[in-house]
């Protein structure tokens, strides 16, 4: 992502663990204003297919990981999300305009989200986790494989 105003800054896609020079780029604009706030790599379908390939590919690996290596990658990933909190919270704010504080929050919930998750990569191995816990809950729907490749896309509400 290359900030509108600033130099040097990268803006490629990371692909297979490596920084992959896109084929497109797209301005993005900050709901609230309007302005170009950032130009960003836009990935293809073909790089989206590489990054799902090497992601299969890397479950095979992970798969064999012992529990507390998996723990030990994710615990290194919540003190990267630490150092640079407060840059993720400026992203957060930037790119959906949403409040410092709100943005602070969100980067605050995501950080005890991965400490959550590396506490319970050293006990996960495959189960259902009854739902019971929830008002309205009861069934198992919750379903969790430790060698299972997924990705993510979330919509935030502005």
């Amino acid at each position: 992502m290359k900030w509108i105003g600033r130099q040097n800054d990268e803006k490629h896609l990371f692909i297979n663990g490596e920084w992959v020079e896109a084929k497109e780029y797209r301005y993005l604009h900050s709901p609230y204003s309007g302005e170009q706030i950032a130009e960003i790599a836009f990935a293809d379908n073909e790089e989206v297919d590489l990054a799902i390939n090497a992601a299969e590919k890397a479950r095979s690996i992970v798969a064999k990981m012992p529990a507390h290596q998996r723990a030990t990658i994710l615990e290194k990933l919540v003190k990267l999300m630490e150092e640079k909190e407060d840059e993720c919270a400026r992203l957060i704010a930037l790119e959906a305009a949403k409040p410092w504080k709100t943005a602070k929050l969100e980067v605050a919930r995501t950080i005890m989200t991965y400490k959550f998750a590396a506490e319970e990569a050293r006990r996960i191995h495959g189960k259902t986790i009854p739902m019971d816990a929830a008002p309205g809950g009861g069934r198992p729907d919750c379903l969790y494989d430790s060698t299972t490749t997924w990705g993510g896309c979330r919509h935030y509400s502005v």
